[in-house]
């Protein structure tokens, strides 16, 4: 065997389809969590995961790390990935947890990190759909295999979930149970980073997607960004959720004081160079969470504004009403 076949072989790709997977899937190599090399492998077609790794291309990545594009249906030429961002996947379902049970980390996908571990430690749940998802039979069927699975490489201690979120205690000592590992982390290689940088940034709004979603009013939820903004004196720098429509960006940046940025990094690394006394305006998240302990270090205040009951639309159901209230908890 030659000594590139024996690289080849040793290589640990990790599939991520958003700027977040991405960054978790670089820290979880930074941190020695997938070996000595890995393959960052992303989904063609999103333009946030292309610019991110067009901009990860000027830096320094993790020593035996690179960051390649692959299309669905090309990766699985490759084998069963070592690392998935989205455990909720059909794709993934259908063909990453397939094959000889090996290693596997669930990288951080935000609040489906905490729905997975939900999912995976309830025991009246059946199958590992996404929170607000309607399968079918046949989705279903396959999402009820995919949860047979982790939890069978879980009780083989090959499941790890790679997070930044605060797990809550019970939540975490039932995974264990599971006999999952879970391993936290604070975005540690981001921090070495010397960017990205926000200029003159001392108020920022962090978007969320609930208005482009269909879940709240849009124009309640510009609203809430104007009153920020009217409340001071200097600019506000707002940052739309990737997902966010044009309209509604347009329909929050309609006067001067609001700034709109659009970077490829995902908030938990971009506005690590906010200036100590700067403040974070933000719905309830997964920013909400992982932004707590990041600009804390920095001196930087967090607000967190609940939703008002007249916000939501009739598409969002009581459950996802009730899970946003316990994302703002006590403050």
């Amino acid at each position: 065997m030659t000594t590139s076949s024996t690289a080849r072989m040793d290589l640990a790709r990790a599939w991520v389809e958003s700027p977040l997977q991405m960054v978790s899937a670089l820290e979880a190599s930074a941190a020695g969590l997938l070996g000595p090399a890995v393959d960052v492998v992303y989904r063609t077609g999103i333009t946030p995961l292309a610019e991110l790794a067009a901009r990860l291309g000027t830096i320094a990545l993790p020593a035996g790390t690179t960051v390649t594009a692959e299309s669905t249906r090309s990766l699985w030429r490759h084998g069963q990935p070592a690392a998935v961002g989205d455990a909720f996947s059909g794709a993934v379902q259908s063909r990453g947890l397939v094959g000889v049970r090996r290693p596997l980390v669930v990288l951080d996908d935000g609040l489906a990190t905490l729905h997975l571990l939900r999912l995976l430690t309830a025991p009246d749940a059946r199958h590992l759909v996404r929170a607000r998802a309607h399968p079918g039979l046949a989705r279903r069927t396959l999402a009820t295999a995919a949860r047979a699975r982790l939890l069978s490489l879980a009780d083989a201690g090959l499941l790890t979930v790679f997070t930044a979120l605060p797990v809550p205690d019970d939540l975490a000592d039932a995974f264990r149970a599971t006999g999952g590992q879970l391993v936290g982390h604070s975005f540690a290689w981001s921090a070495s980073l010397r960017e990205p940088e926000l200029h003159g940034a001392g108020v920022v709004v962090v978007g969320s997607a609930m208005a482009s979603d269909g879940l709240i009013d849009p124009a309640a939820y510009a609203s809430w960004v104007h009153q920020v903004a009217d409340a001071g004196h200097d600019e506000v720098v707002y940052i739309p959720h990737r997902r966010e429509t044009p309209a509604i960006t347009a329909l929050v940046a309609d006067r001067d004081t609001i700034r709109v940025e659009r970077g490829p990094w995902p908030v938990e690394v971009s506005l690590r160079c906010l200036a100590p006394g700067s403040v974070v305006h933000c719905l309830p998240s997964t920013p909400l969470l992982t932004l707590r302990s990041v600009l804390a270090d920095a001196g930087v205040e967090l607000v967190g504004s609940t939703v008002p009951e007249a916000w939501w639309t009739s598409h969002a159901s009581s459950r996802f009403r009730a899970s946003v209230r316990a994302i703002a908890g006590p403050r």
